[in-house]
């Protein structure tokens, strides 16, 4: 892998290979159970507004198409998501009144399970933002109440964040160096991360991976590749109008687009076909499958666009109808994760299943939102009984 940070990856998928052989059942079947998992800890992080609210988040995400769909295919996304929330339920945790020892010791799992996140894929810094800005909103609001900032409380707050960010600082480069000893991973110097930004900012792939940019990038040595960045990100930033109408295309694009995924569920069958065709082989029954699986993926990416839209539309009157989400609820931290990942697509290489981090929060939010429209009708219904 020419990106150290996801070599987690090969142990996560050597380890199926192990216990389930070379074929895609141990990938599929560890698929399904994160994206289980998900679903449990989304009930799990929005408990405190209410049981049936949870378990509606829950219910609202099992039955999301593009996560259905993606269980199928080899992929990260959830595998980095699972754990990240997990680090968020330990977050909880560690903000919790208690023994300082036993807040503690969640603070260094929440850490854990960032490192473990982030090897897996590399997208921690949004989470470790996220979780900063919640923080400082919950010991601003427990100074404000108590009427003194630096008290006993925040102070325990802070130390369990920070033993949670120094956990993950020391544990990450541990990682890469130990997948690096074991072969895990390339030691080589590969492209300057700035070809992310390059990417992002080009009009004619409109923010896509473009391959004639990594080619330029490579001809030269990786330590000219940042200088000759740069000019292009410079370059690309001269028209104002244009970037402003291409950043906004991309958010649109990454929440709205049909998934890549369900492209890639029958992608292989083409390639099956090709080959077929080169060994001078019938390829009709290929053909005829093919066909099949296009227009079955095309009508269930419909299905997905779908309910991708009432779910946005639905977490937008919870955003209205819940006032407490301005306050210290964790669920703030989730927000904060959806905007940034939003702004990271903005600025970065854009693909529809960069989304995936972001999508949690809009269920949540969605099941706060049709539970609070349930109870405003279930009152006018019973206003109009009496």
């Amino acid at each position: 892998l020419s990106m150290p940070t996801m070599g987690g990856v090969a142990v996560f998928f050597g380890v199926l290979c192990k216990l389930f052989g070379t074929s895609l059942f141990g990938v599929q079947l560890a698929g399904a159970l994160l994206s289980s998992g998900i679903c449990v800890l989304i009930a799990v992080l929005i408990w405190n507004y209410g049981q049936k609210t949870a378990t509606l988040a829950a219910l609202l995400y099992a039955v999301y198409p593009g996560s259905i769909i993606s269980t199928a295919i080899v992929t990260n996304h959830h595998g980095a998501v699972f754990l990240f929330m997990l680090a968020l339920w330990c977050c909880r945790k560690y903000m919790s009144a208690g023994p300082f020892k036993k807040r503690a010791a969640w603070a260094f799992s929440c850490g854990a399970l960032l490192c473990a996140s982030n090897l897996v894929h590399p997208s921690v810094v949004v989470v470790l933002a996220a979780i900063y800005l919640f923080t400082v909103i919950v010991v601003c609001e427990n100074g404000w109440r108590e009427r003194k900032l630096f008290s006993r409380a925040n102070g325990a707050i802070a130390s369990c964040f920070l033993i949670a960010v120094l956990t993950y600082a020391v544990l990450m480069p541990t990682g890469v160096s130990a997948l690096k000893k074991f072969g895990l991973i390339n030691t080589e110097r590969g492209t300057t991360l700035l070809f992310k930004f390059v990417f992002g900012l080009n009009q004619y792939s409109k923010g896509r991976y473009f391959g004639p940019d990594v080619k330029y990038l490579r001809s030269f040595s990786y330590d000219e590749q940042p200088k000759i960045a740069l000019d292009m990100i410079k370059e690309r930033l001269e028209d104002p109008e244009e970037v402003r109408d291409l950043l906004l295309y991309k958010d649109w694009h990454a929440f709205f687009s049909p998934d890549e995924y369900f492209v890639w569920f029958y992608a292989w069958q083409e390639e099956k076909c090709i080959d077929d065709a080169k060994q001078g082989l019938d390829d009709t029954k290929d053909r005829a499958e093919y066909s099949y699986l296009e227009d079955l993926m095309t009508k269930a990416g419909l299905l997905d666009q779908l309910w991708l839209r009432l779910i946005y539309l639905l977490a937008v009157l919870g955003a209205l109808l819940k006032p407490k989400l301005h306050k210290a609820d964790l669920l703030v931290a989730l927000m904060y994760i959806s905007m940034g990942w939003a702004l990271v697509i903005m600025l970065t290489e854009e693909q529809s299943r960069y989304r995936y981090p972001a999508m949690p929060t809009f269920f949540m939010l969605a099941a706060v939102g049709l539970a609070g429209c349930w109870k405003i009708a279930s009152a006018a219904v019973g206003r109009k009984v009496k």
